[in-house]
């Protein structure tokens, strides 16, 4: 099968909803790896399934019944799950065949919870910005239990938690010292191939490391996290 000439919507959506076999997801993810055109056409599907999937929410079961909460929980958290993937792939600029080898079963997903880990890979200055806009507005829900949120670099967003480079080093400090369910946390990865090249990294008070952003979002992503590109 030619994927970048066939690979139709419907094949798209099947692929995203978890309903392709072992044989068939392979063959996908191959394509959508070799072909970036196809691989946005996947996330464009993907972000239309999500906006169906929300306005359709609270439409009743057939019998006139509602879906109890938690039906409908379990039925998002299913149909995100291969999206989830795509879009990290694509958006944080990975292999797809990085991500096959990190997770071995979208069914594994649990039910979507508020949570959020907001992805921060660019220096620029207003990309920064609104990491941290979004952080504290997300921090100060006034809901009864507040989201948690974690803020994380990688790349070249590792300056925003860099001592003496951070341009926000004050407010970090600032939203970590008022908003508890905030963390921030800083790639491994990106640390070790700065120390390879004789870069000497110190990092703001309580920023934490992790062994890689790939890891952090894919772990988030199981657990039901939601995941924004700041």
């Amino acid at each position: 099968m030619n994927e970048k000439l066939q690979a139709s919507d419907e094949y798209l959506g099947a692929f995203i909803d978890g309903e392709l076999d072992a044989g068939e997801r392979e063959r996908a993810l191959a394509a959508l790896e070799a072909d970036s055109q196809l691989a946005q056409r996947a996330c464009e599907l993907r972000r239309v399934k999500d906006l169906v999937r929300h306005a359709y929410a609270d439409v009743r079961a057939p019998g006139g019944k509602r879906r109890p909460p938690w039906a409908r929980a379990a039925l998002a958290a299913r149909a995100a799950v291969g999206g989830a993937l795509i879009v990290a792939g694509v958006l944080l600029g990975w292999g797809l065949n990085d991500l096959t080898r990190h997770v071995s079963d979208g069914r594994q997903a649990t039910v979507p919870t508020g949570n959020v880990v907001i992805h921060v890979s660019s220096g620029d200055i207003d990309s920064m910005r609104a990491a941290l806009d979004q952080a504290e507005r997300l921090a100060s829900s006034t809901t009864d239990s507040p989201p948690r949120v974690e803020v994380l670099a990688n790349s070249s967003g590792i300056d925003l938690f860099v001592r003496g480079a951070s341009p926000f080093a004050e407010r970090i400090e600032r939203i970590r010292r008022e908003h508890p369910n905030v963390v921030f946390l800083a790639c491994g990865q990106t640390l070790d191939n700065l120390q390879r090249r004789n870069v000497k990294v110190v990092l703001l008070p309580d920023v934490k490391v992790v062994s890689s952003a790939l890891d952090q979002v894919l772990l988030r992503l199981r657990e039901g996290w939601r995941y924004s590109k700041a």
